[in-house]
């Protein structure tokens, strides 16, 4: 049961992704590295939301039941985001642009991949001590 959870939210996960790449590229053109740098920080502030949820409660209390866990955290949100996706825009910016665009990319999509999964860990933290 544990694998079909998984394998529902990869495709789940992959499904959105591709939809948000046909929705993004039609508006930037080619440029669908702008796709990949959204859902990898969507990707990142959904898990910090589920970390919070998960980290915020205490041990008898079962939010995320462990097939939601692993249809979110392990199935969809690895279905949604995409390192590999991730290298090969930056090895296209760097070869199409220069080596300041790639890093550019990389910085910002590093550094705003740790940023939004804590936005989400605070905001679940925030949402939880109000309830």
């Amino acid at each position: 049961m544990m694998i079909l959870s998984v394998g529902i939210g990869g495709a789940c996960g992959a499904i959105l992704r591709y939809l948000t790449s046909v929705i993004l590229t039609s508006h930037f053109a080619q440029d669908a590295w702008v796709a990949t740098l959204v859902v990898n920080l969507a990707g990142c502030l959904i898990m910090g939301i589920c970390a919070g949820v998960i980290l915020g409660l205490s041990a008898d209390t079962r939010v995320l039941r462990p097939y939601f866990r692993s249809f979110m955290m392990v199935g969809f949100l690895g279905g949604l985001t995409t390192c590999s996706r991730f290298a090969f825009y930056f090895h296209q910016l760097f070869l199409r642009y220069n080596i300041g665009a790639a890093a550019l990319y990389l910085a910002v999509s590093v550094f705003c991949s740790v940023l939004v999964f804590y936005a989400g860990l605070w905001l679940i933290r925030q949402v939880l001590t109000e309830a």
